[in-house]
């Protein structure tokens, strides 16, 4: 059975002591594949770690290189190493100013002055403004390319691929509500619509949602297409954290991975599927296991929380979680996240095995 974490770098050294402490544990307990977030994070409910974990030049940030000891670590005990790409965070990167940064970020209509007919909308209606840099940039998804080969420069041979997450457009929440109106998606919008300025009311139109779904597509999907040509010519595998909810959420943030698997675009698809109840977990991935059916070489790998930003899971359940979703046909199993197991949990995932 295949098994795989994901892991918060800085977080999950602070709680062993080491990088090596880290890929021991996950021998220890069956865990083949550490995938690892490595750039710098903002204070969130998980903390705050200033500075990038591996040798990156490309990141105006501290550089605190843990990636080489947990990959040297690593191929001593034969545990694959796959560090996090996010190519539309906006921790600034050398060269970038805030100022340019800023201008290419979510720009809901409200916050731009927009409404309907003309007309000025509350400017408070902005308070969701993504903080995330709006794929519609060609600039933005360079970004990610700049990050790739830096990646790849400093630490290539010892990889055994790239992990992509937040690979989409990240507004699903005020998407059809409040539509990004940065100069970017205006242009895409006066090709697709005729006019620069759409409303919530327009995109309630199928034709309106059809046209608005399949530009965002077409720019997350290039940024795919151009990692997938730099992997494989450096011999690795790319991944991706897949949205669960495929089509309230995936699908309209541009993102669609059974597609994606299917042209192989992608090698491993980790569906995060992370729900605290049993039945919608189950259902979910029943889901995915038939969205990736015709999925030629491509992996699906069911994502079970043991923490997150939807709720907890006992011991009990996780490994019940994950056995649920081998036998409705994920290929492997993806728990998140390494710092929030205990000792017990490490203990009831190497069962998984048996």
């Amino acid at each position: 059975m295949k098994l795989a974490i994901w892991g918060l770098l800085w977080m999950d050294v602070e709680r062993e002591g080491s990088p090596e402490r880290i890929i021991a544990r996950c021998e220890q307990s069956g865990i083949e594949t550490y995938l690892a977030y490595v750039n710098p994070m903002e204070r969130c409910s998980l903390g705050m770690w200033p500075a990038v974990t591996y040798r990156a030049t490309v990141f105006q940030a501290e550089t605190r290189d843990l990636m080489t000891p947990l990959l040297k670590e690593a191929s001593k005990q034969g545990v694959a190493v796959e560090p996090w790409l996010l190519p539309f965070e906006s921790a600034p990167l050398v060269g970038e100013t805030p100022e340019r940064l800023a201008a290419r970020s979510y720009q809901p209509a409200a916050m731009l002055g927009l409404g309907p007919d003309g007309r000025k909308a509350d400017p408070s209606a902005a308070k969701k403004a993504g903080k995330r840099l709006c794929p519609t940039w060609a600039e933005n998804r360079q970004r990610g390319i700049v990050i790739l080969k830096d990646m790849i420069e400093h630490h290539g041979t010892q990889l055994a691929g790239i992990h992509m997450d937040c690979i989409r457009y990240g507004d699903v929440e005020m998407c059809w509500e409040d539509p990004c109106h940065c100069e970017a998606c205006r242009k895409e919008y006066r090709n697709a619509f005729g006019k620069d300025v759409i409303t919530a009311e327009e995109l309630e139109l199928p034709g309106f949602r059809y046209k608005f779904v399949e530009f965002r597509a077409r720019c997350v999907r290039s940024l795919v297409e151009e990692m997938r040509d730099i992997t494989r010519k450096a011999g690795l595998r790319l991944t991706m954290a897949a949205r669960a909810q495929f089509f309230d959420y995936a699908l309209p943030e541009g993102q669609d991975w059974p597609q994606w698997a299917r042209d192989g675009l992608v090698d491993i698809v980790f569906a995060m599927n992370y729900s605290t109840d049993r039945s919608e977990h189950r259902g979910r991935v029943e889901l995915h296991a038939s969205l990736m059916k015709n999925k030629g070489k491509a992996l699906h790998f069911d994502g079970v929380g043991k923490k997150s930003s939807i709720g907890e899971n006992s011991t009990e359940n996780l490994v019940t979680y994950a056995r649920d979703a081998l036998d409705a046909g994920a290929d492997g199993i993806c728990i998140y996240h390494y710092a929030a197991l205990k000792d017990e949990d490490f203990a009831a995932v190497k069962t998984l095995n048996s």
